[in-house]
């Protein structure tokens, strides 16, 4: 059986698939879900905020690390979207390299051998609600 350039993308897929990983942990009271995009990444906590979960999310998904970096944080929001959270506090971001791997094609005559070097991103949080100000909203921070 011949393996034709059409497969090439299949294969690729099969190999990037089930690379991606997101969590939670509830800590607080979980909010009505909101949109990805409404989700703001903290350095430092805000002055007022409740807190609802641990988040963290993971992955290898990517041609550069900095692709990989912007595909955890979208993963990171869509997981605390879920939860309601309009604010994730970053705790801890990591790199972690998870080795090399290859993937050889044999077809139309030519051998087609692909080795990468994947790393992994990893961010965890403190998913959190922070009300509209002046909103009378109890707050546990």
């Amino acid at each position: 059986m011949r393996i034709t350039h059409i497969w090439i993308p299949v294969l690729l897929a099969i190999v990037l698939a089930g690379c991606d990983h997101a969590n939670y942990k509830m800590e607080g009271t979980e909010h009505a879900r909101v949109k990805p995009a409404a989700v703001l990444l903290y350095a430092t906590p805000p002055v007022h905020y409740q807190t609802i979960a641990e988040v963290s999310a993971g992955s290898h998904y990517g041609w550069s690390e900095h692709s990989r970096v912007a595909h955890v944080v979208d993963l990171l929001k869509q997981q605390a979207a879920k939860l309601g959270a309009n604010g994730v506090i970053v705790e801890h971001a990591s790199t972690k390299p998870i080795g090399k791997f290859s993937i050889s094609i044999p077809g139309a005559g030519i051998l087609l051998f692909l080795i990468a070097e994947g790393k992994e991103i990893n961010i965890q949080g403190e998913a959190i609600y922070v009300p509209p100000a002046g909103a009378k909203v109890s707050a546990n921070h």
